[in-house]
Formats: C-alpha cells, sequence, structure tokens
C-alpha cells in the first residue's frame, strides 16, 4: 500500500520546495536543539540519484538522517532539515498530519564561481556568533565552496547580523 502511494506520489511529478536567498523568514537565530527546518540549502531532484550506494533495504525506522522527504494525503512532500539527525519516528511525531517518511540525500547545486574571501570571512564570523565550533565552521565553509544554495543562506545571513567581532 505504501509502494503505491509513493508510486502515485512520484508519478504526480511533484516538484521540491526551494527556500529564496532572501526568505523574510529567515531569522539569523538558529534553530533550536532538535528542530526540524524546512529545507534551505539543497535542490533535489524527485529521483534516486543522489542516493547511489545507497540501500533503501538498510534503513530501519530506527535509522538517524539529517534529510526526510514527508508525504502527506492533501498535498505535496515537504523535504526538512533535521540537526540532530531524526528518526522516522520523531519525524512521524513531529508531522502528526504525515501518511509517510523516508530519508533522502540531497543533491546540490554548483556555485557558479569560487567563494570570495570577504563572503568567507563574513561567514566565518556569523557562524561563529551563533556559537557553532571549529569544526563546524570548517564543515561551513566546506559545504559553501560545493553548494550554491548552502553559500547563498550562509552569506544572506552573514549580510543580516552587524558583528562588531571577529570581521
Amino acid at each position: 500500500m505504501l509502494d503505491d502511494l509513493l508510486t502515485t506520489l512520484e508519478r504526480s511529478g511533484s516538484d521540491t520546495s526551494v527556500t529564496p536567498c532572501d526568505p523574510a523568514e529567515v531569522t539569523a537565530k538558529p534553530a533550536s536543539i532538535k528542530a526540524c527546518t524546512l529545507v534551505t540549502s539543497v535542490t533535489s531532484e524527485n529521483n534516486d540519484a543522489g542516493n547511489d550506494g545507497a540501500n533503501p533495504n538498510e534503513c530501519g525506522l530506527a535509522s538517524f538522517s539529517h534529510w526526510w522527504r514527508i508525504h502527506y494525503r492533501d498535498r505535496k512532500p515537504e523535504e526538512v532539515s533535521c540537526t540532530p539527525p531524526a528518526t522516522y519516528e520523531e519525524i512521524m511525531a513531529w508531522r502528526p498530519e504525515a501518511i509517510a517518511a523516508e530519508p533522502f540525500k540531497p543533491i546540490p547545486r554548483k556555485p557558479d564561481g569560487p567563494l570570495s574571501a570577504d563572503d568567507e570571512a563574513r561567514i566565518r564570523a556569523w557562524v561563529r556568533y551563533i556559537g557553532e565550533t571549529e569544526e563546524g565552521i570548517s564543515e561551513v565553509i566546506d559545504r559553501c565552496h560545493i553548494d550554491a544554495d548552502a553559500r547563498c543562506f550562509h552569506i544572506e545571513m552573514a549580510r543580516k547580523v552587524v558583528i562588531t567581532e571577529g570581521f
């Protein structure tokens, strides 16, 4: 039954949501622990190309994932990012109207050019300002080098916050 539902949803050609670079509802305040937020830094495709090497049979209901595609009876699927990673049970508890959820790996959009030194410095200062560790800062910068949407998000957040130290 679930397979039939997923097949129907996939045939409908449903689009995935992509948050623009300057969304009014996004603030510089970090999400709370265990928060599940709408995806802002990925552009995914409605196929399994980003899941190469993933075995769907290995993903039990107790598996943890940062990325979840949530299916509903009356609307298009929603893709969310969770930090720390969440389980299927947690996703279904946080979204009681959902009928199914599946982990996925996002397919990042490549940047048009290199990250400028000024933007990297701003991003580093902002991520440090919101309390990220040096390891976390390095992960953000690495992601910004390869993911255009992550870069756009972090640059916009850094520009919205006036940082007087470390820049």
